[in-house]
């Protein structure tokens, strides 16, 4: 991968996306991960892509430049875990529908 940065703005207020952004095995296959809380809204970051976007219904991830959101931003992170435990795979079944992530 040519830039390893990953930005991952997501409700660090709520329970499932905190415990979904910590299963993430991002850093152990190499990605500089930043994580921003979506509630901080004097950040230039969340200023910026919530003008586009609504984080009540959708965490982002930032990755090589390319805004990816919702389903797209969880199945970025889904498709780097190499091993799931239990919950984990329960995340990657629930997050599969659109409509629900």
């Amino acid at each position: 991968m040519t830039n390893n940065k990953v930005t991952i703005i997501y409700d660090k207020e709520c329970p499932f996306c905190k415990d979904f952004v910590y299963l993430s095995r991002l850093k152990q296959v190499g990605y500089n991960v930043e994580l921003l809380n979506a509630r901080e809204k004097e950040n230039s970051v969340i200023k910026y892509v919530s003008k586009k976007y609504d984080l009540d219904y959708g965490m982002i991830v930032i990755v090589n430049g390319e805004v990816l959101y919702g389903h797209e931003a969880a199945s970025f992170i889904i498709g780097k875990h190499s091993s799931l435990k239990i919950r984990g795979k329960l995340y990657s079944l629930l997050l599969r529908n659109k409509s629900i992530s």
